[in-house]
């Protein structure tokens, strides 16, 4: 089963949370005396981080712990996966070399239950399941070159695509189906904390609109859940190439911020179809494409300042439905979310928010059929309700908690298959015909940029990666 690791779930939290900062600041009504503006925070070490910054060294040290329970759905109830993540690195702008940047990231994590997928057992609830055997992994190594004052770039390394494109919108990452099931099982995306081959180049057409071609190297041996993989190999067998072209428009400084993405992908990555044969007598299809889109709009800002209720939406849709799912390919036919956000409702918490989300995902008709000759059929759709909230603790400091509940609950493959192959370690004996049934699902993020806190990066380096 295919899931989202904690840097996509953090990087997408902080991002959220830090989002009225881009705002312009509030004119005061007429009839009120101005204020002064609170001092900015300053960590025990803003000195140092200054003198770094300056020197164009941005350090990156992001702690997260992460829980997530199926409560009382799923084919075995009340099982939960915490996990610990911990992402160190950093941006380098050398003077010397105009236009020029070194980024490296890597990551410490750490899981309990690596068997959560199997025992939630469906589409959308062990999405948010990690399993990642090496417990030390590189994110990302790359070299950017900027040219004509950053109006175009190239980059080339090792890299995780859903810093670039694909980006989530909803108020906690784990909640992002559009995301997690759709660019991870369809698009042709690793997991985050498993990097790839990769070369993109973009360019600004202007403050607002941005353009990217890039190729990606899939990693189907990354993809598998016996694999020891740390990111650090070169170019493998396994590996098979992902084309993507994106378009993101945004607007953030209006008075009524929205933005716009979309997005094409191909790969060649082999297509599993069960229901046909698979890898025995039939040969699967060997490739896959679609599209993902998103777009966010501000419906209420209140009097320009930081409160605003906001609408969004995200989608993606596979164009090759001969596939059922297997440790590295989908049997999905689509995958979205839609809600509404409430940012800053509090002038004195200018950081929470709290959000309601619909989430839909679709299997192809061989997914159906062949959950169907398994006993688990129950449709062609899974759906979840889910509210949200982000809360700043501590300056610097992030909890997010959610709730959803789960109707017309989807079995995955995974639930036939757990304790009969080795990529479902020490997994619970369930019984073929199991009963996968509705509920409710929990998570909460706990989210900590030291780098922040302490002071050793004092304002952003300006990357294109998404990250704080």
């Amino acid at each position: 089963m295919k899931t989202i690791l904690a840097t996509a779930a953090l990087m997408a939290l902080l991002s959220e949370s830090g989002l009225a900062a881009d705002l312009p600041p509030a004119a005061p009504p007429q009839d009120a005396t101005p204020k002064v503006a609170p001092k900015p925070y300053q960590g025990p070490l803003d000195g140092v981080g200054s003198t770094l910054n300056d020197a164009g060294l941005f350090p990156i040290l992001l702690f997260g712990e992460t829980y997530v329970g199926n409560r009382n759905m799923g084919a075995i109830r009340d099982s939960k996966q915490i996990g610990t993540f911990l992402n160190y690195g950093f941006d380098y702008y050398p003077g010397i070399l105009t236009g020029t940047s070194f980024h490296f990231m890597g990551s410490l994590t750490r899981h309990t239950n690596t068997s959560y997928f199997g025992e939630s057992g469906d589409e959308i609830v062990s999405g948010a399941a990690s399993n990642l055997p090496a417990t030390s992994h590189l994110t990302r190594a790359t070299v950017m070159q900027e040219f004509d004052k950053g109006r175009y770039l190239i980059e080339a390394g090792k890299g995780y695509a859903n810093d670039y494109m694909a980006r989530p919108l909803c108020n906690n990452a784990y909640l992002c189906m559009s995301v997690i099931d759709g660019t991870h099982k369809l698009a042709g995306i690793n997991f985050p904390n498993y990097s790839n081959l990769f070369l993109r180049t973009g360019m600004k057409v202007d403050d607002k609109l941005k353009l990217q071609l890039a190729v990606f190297e899939y990693n189907t041996a990354a993809a598998g859940f016996g694999t020891s993989d740390n990111g650090w190999d070169g170019f493998k067998s396994t590996d098979h190439p992902a084309w993507f072209a994106d378009m993101q428009w945004a607007d953030p400084k209006s008075a009524r911020p929205s933005s716009y993405e979309l997005m094409a992908f191909y790969n060649r990555i082999p297509q599993t179809d069960s229901v046909t044969g698979g890898s025995s007598s039939a040969t699967p299809t060997r490739h896959q494409d679609g599209v993902f889109g998103s777009t966010m709009q501000t419906l209420w800002h209140a009097d320009g300042g930081p409160t605003m209720l906001q609408a969004f939406g995200a989608g993606t849709v596979a164009l090759n439905g001969e596939q059922t799912q297997s440790t590295y390919t989908a049997g999905l036919k689509y995958a979205a979310d839609i809600g509404l956000t409430l940012r800053s409702p509090l002038a004195s918490r200018p950081a929470d928010s709290y959000s309601v989300q619909f989430t839909q995902v679709g299997l192809t008709h061989d997914e159906q059929t062949y959950l169907e000759s398994k006993h688990y059929g129950r449709g062609s759709n899974e759906n979840a309700l889910a509210l949200s909230a982000t809360f700043r603790a501590l300056d610097w400091v992030f909890i997010s908690p959610y709730v959803q509940y789960l109707w017309n609950v989807q079995a995955n493959n995974y639930v036939s298959l757990a304790g009969l192959h080795n990529f479902v370690p020490a997994a619970p004996s369930i019984p073929t015909g199991a009963t996968v049934k509705n509920g409710y699902a929990l998570g909460l993020t706990v989210v900590i940029p030291f780098d922040r806190l302490l002071g050793f990066t004092t304002r952003s380096s300006g990357y294109d990666g998404h990250y704080p």
